[in-house]
């Protein structure tokens, strides 16, 4: 029931679940990747996807880039003849900038390159990376997904093929299912997300609005604002963001 209703919200043919959205983001990216392949990845990405990439897949002989993934051709540009596997946040964990998906996913297909955007700081409610032509969708279910800091979690979409590769492979392999109580929460969360969502975003755009300009504010920071953000926020999604930072 739940893989049917987050397959559903990020228009995919199929979606999983796991114990972390560390789980998740791993078990897609081992699957699809050997010793002597290279990945390409945003800078500045979730901690634990950096530690992916930097300590335990370049032990067993995995490269990888991190480019600046608002320039679309920084991917393009970084990919080599082994290249596999191209990783995007959108918005991104730290610095909130955005990608664009359709280019960057444009880019993947010409050299048969497998895509995964991680997408939980938008939720499905405001961007669906697949309709972009992202080949997988994860997210930190632990966040909006749930919502009520009670659960731990993850969740991976994409087609049934892509699926089907991460369960034969890594999945069981690593142990990362949720237990049924968490996946009986999750579906409970998700009945508020919209609720949720729309009310973050829009205290979000309230606080950065209330401190632009503010003298002690030296810098600030809202999912979707400035370019070449904005932009891509007016191409791939739909709504607003709840996140915001200021120094």
């Amino acid at each position: 029931m739940l893989r049917k209703k987050i397959a559903a919200l990020e228009r995919a043919e199929d979606a999983m679940v796991f114990s972390s959205g560390s789980a998740a983001i791993a078990a897609a990216v081992i699957s699809f990747v050997k010793a002597g392949d290279h990945i390409v990845c945003v800078r500045k990405p979730y901690s634990w996807t950096k530690k992916l990439l930097a300590e335990l897949l370049s032990r067993f002989g995995v490269d990888h880039t991190f480019v600046d993934g608002t320039d679309p051709e920084n991917y393009r540009r970084a990919i080599q003849p082994n290249t596999k596997f191209f990783i995007l946040e959108s918005p991104n964990s730290l610095t909130f900038e955005l990608q664009d998906l359709a280019a960057v996913s444009a880019i993947a297909k010409e050299h048969r390159i497998v895509t995964l955007c991680d997408n939980s700081f938008n939720s499905p409610l405001f961007q669906r990376p697949i309709a972009h032509g992202i080949d997988m969708v994860a997210h930190s279910a632990t966040k909006y997904l749930n919502g009520h800091s009670d659960v731990v979690a993850g969740v991976l979409a994409g087609s049934h093929e892509h699926m089907r590769q991460v369960m034969a492979k890594e999945f069981m392999t690593l142990g990362a299912a949720p237990s049924p109580h968490d996946a009986w929460l999750l579906i409970r969360g998700l009945r508020t997300l919209e609720l949720r969502m729309h009310r973050s975003a829009d205290s979000a755009e309230k606080v950065a609005r209330f401190l632009e300009g503010h003298p002690k504010v030296a810098r600030r920071a809202l999912a979707g604002a400035g370019e070449p953000s904005a932009t891509c926020a007016r191409k791939a999604t739909n709504g607003s963001r709840g996140r915001t930072d200021e120094h």
